[in-house]
C-alpha cells in the first residue's frame, strides 16, 4: 500500500514539473469587438480617438459593468502591458494592431477585430500656415511617381494604395510658402508609423544603440522634404501635446484624423492614409522574456480613468 502511494505521489510530482516546464496558456479574454469591453481592462493611448471612444462607452452605460480603462502615454506601453497580462486587450489603430500581431512578437498577440469603416488621416498645420497647398501637391506627386506605394510596402508590408485610382497626369509641384527647412512634429512611439528601430545583440539578448527613427510617417516627412530640396527637422512630441503645440511647428505628421483635428484652429492636408480601429488580445503564451519584463516597472505612469470629457482625439 505504501509503495502504491509513493508511486502515485511520484507520478503527480512528475506531471507537476512537466506542466511547469511546458508553454502555458494564460486563458486570455476572448474579446472580439469593442462592444465586449465591459468588465475588462482595456489599454488605450491617452489622447487617441480610441481613448475617447471607450470613455464615451462608459459614460453611456454608467457604472453598470463599466470598462476598466488603462490609459498610457504610448501605444508601445499598451502592448507591453498586454504582453505581461496586466490588461485584457488593446484598442488601437489597425496599423499598430498589424505591426504587433503579425510582426516579430506575433506569438504574443492576436488581432480579433477590425472596424469596417476606416478613418481619413491627414497632415495637420497651424491655422496661419502657408504651406498646405505645397504639401498637398507633394502628396499627389509622391502618388504619381510610386513613392507612396513604396513607403507603404516598406512600412506596412503591403501596398494599401493598390485599389486606389492612379494619378495619370503628372501634378504640378507648388513650392508656395516654403523656407529652406521644414520642421515636422511626430509621435515617435507609434509603430509602424513612427518609432525607433534598435539593433538586437543576439549574444547578450539586448537592444543596443540609439535607434534609427523609421516608419510610414517618418518616410513621408523625408520624401516631402526631399521633393522640395528642404532640410528636415523631425521633433518628437507626445500625442496629448499635439493640439496645443501645433503652432510651434510647420506641420504635424502623426496619424492625425481629419475628423478629430479639422477645426478653425487647425488646417488639414488631403488624406494620405486611411486606418480603422482594431482590438488585440494576448495569445496567452507565457515565456521567460515575459517574466523578465514583468520584473521591471514602466517609467511612465498608468492612468485609470472614467471621467467625462468633451475633447476630441488628436490622433489614432
Amino acid at each position: 500500500m505504501k509503495k502504491t502511494i509513493a508511486i502515485v505521489l511520484s507520478l503527480a510530482l512528475l506531471l507537476t514539473v512537466f506542466a511547469a516546464c511546458a508553454p502555458q496558456k494564460a486563458n486570455p479574454a476572448l474579446i472580439s469587438s469593442p462592444e465586449e469591453f465591459y468588465g475588462y481592462r482595456i489599454a488605450v493611448q491617452t489622447g487617441s480617438s480610441y481613448y475617447y471612444e471607450v470613455l464615451e462607452q462608459n459614460n453611456k452605460r454608467g457604472a453598470k459593468s463599466e470598462i476598466q480603462i488603462k490609459a498610457f502615454d504610448t501605444v508601445t506601453e499598451c502592448f507591453e502591458e498586454l504582453k505581461l497580462g496586466r490588461v485584457d486587450a488593446v484598442y488601437c489603430n489597425s496599423a499598430a494592431a498589424m505591426y504587433y500581431s503579425e510582426g516579430a512578437e506575433k506569438a504574443y498577440f492576436e488581432n480579433t477585430w477590425e472596424s469596417e469603416e476606416a478613418k481619413a488621416v491627414g497632415i495637420a498645420f497651424k491655422p496661419d500656415s502657408t504651406i498646405v497647398d505645397a504639401v498637398n501637391s507633394a502628396i499627389k506627386a509622391l502618388h504619381y511617381n510610386g513613392t507612396m506605394a513604396k513607403i507603404s510596402l516598406e512600412s506596412l508590408g503591403d501596398n494599401i494604395y493598390s485599389q486606389q485610382e492612379p494619378i495619370t497626369q503628372e501634378p504640378e509641384l507648388l513650392a508656395i510658402g516654403l523656407d529652406k527647412k521644414i520642421v515636422v512634429a511626430c509621435d515617435i512611439s507609434n509603430p509602424p508609423l513612427a518609432y525607433r528601430a534598435y539593433e538586437y545583440d543576439k549574444v547578450n539578448k539586448v537592444f543596443t544603440g540609439e535607434g534609427e527613427v523609421v516608419g510610414f510617417d517618418v518616410r513621408l516627412a523625408q520624401e516631402i522634404a526631399k521633393i522640395f530640396n528642404l532640410e528636415l527637422e523631425l521633433i518628437d512630441i507626445s500625442l496629448t501635446d499635439m493640439p496645443n503645440k501645433i503652432a510651434d511647428y510647420d506641420c504635424l505628421i502623426s496619424a492625425a484624423t481629419v475628423a478629430s483635428l479639422d477645426s478653425d484652429d487647425i488646417l488639414m492636408s488631403d488624406t494620405y492614409i486611411t486606418m480603422g480601429g482594431a482590438v488585440v488580445i494576448s495569445s496567452g503564451l507565457n515565456k521567460d522574456a515575459v517574466d523578465e519584463l514583468a520584473s521591471t516597472s514602466l517609467e511612465s505612469t498608468t492612468e485609470d480613468t472614467t471621467e467625462d470629457t468633451n475633447d476630441n482625439g488628436a490622433g489614432e
